[in-house]
């Protein structure tokens, strides 16, 4: 199955909701905040400062990337969201969706991915994710979350 990514669109919003209410998985105060990155770059391209690129696969969007230039910083990048539709997961979504990030980013001078993630049980296939895509724990930050979840940093 062919997977090609492309730019946001408008009517990409409600596929991209369905994918963040995936079970056990995103906090709602997560689901909002990545939905109002997907509003202010919708509403006002010329001004957002995060670049998306939507995964489609068979005619349906399979899955999202988020990512832009961190600020004061020497063309270093966070990657903000990743999220696969769950009936296309293990299927070279993610790693589609990481490889063009990438390459969009090297492409702009970029030296640097930083990927801020979640450290509770559920979050252990992402975290596994980056490894396998040669990012590195640089740091952890205990219960930074809540009590039992740390933030876990990766660089590229």
């Amino acid at each position: 199955m062919t997977i090609t990514i492309r730019e946001l669109r408008r009517t990409d919003r409600p596929a991209i909701a369905a994918m963040l209410q995936q079970p056990q998985f995103f906090h709602i105060q997560e689901m909002k905040v990545a939905l109002e990155l997907v509003d202010e770059t919708l509403q006002k391209p010329e001004q957002s400062h995060y670049s998306f690129g939507i995964a489609e696969q068979e005619g349906e969007v399979a899955g999202y990337v988020c990512y832009g230039s961190r600020p004061m910083t020497a063309n270093t990048y966070d990657l903000y969201w990743i999220c696969v539709n769950p009936h296309r997961k293990n299927a070279g979504v993610g790693r589609h969706l990481m490889r063009f990030a990438e390459e969009r980013i090297f492409a702009k001078n970029g030296r640097m991915i930083i990927v801020e993630t979640a450290g509770r049980e559920g979050y252990r296939p992402t975290r596994e994710f980056y490894l396998k895509l040669d990012y590195k724990e640089e740091a952890r930050i205990p219960d930074f979350y809540q009590p039992g979840d740390d933030m876990v940093i990766y660089v590229k």
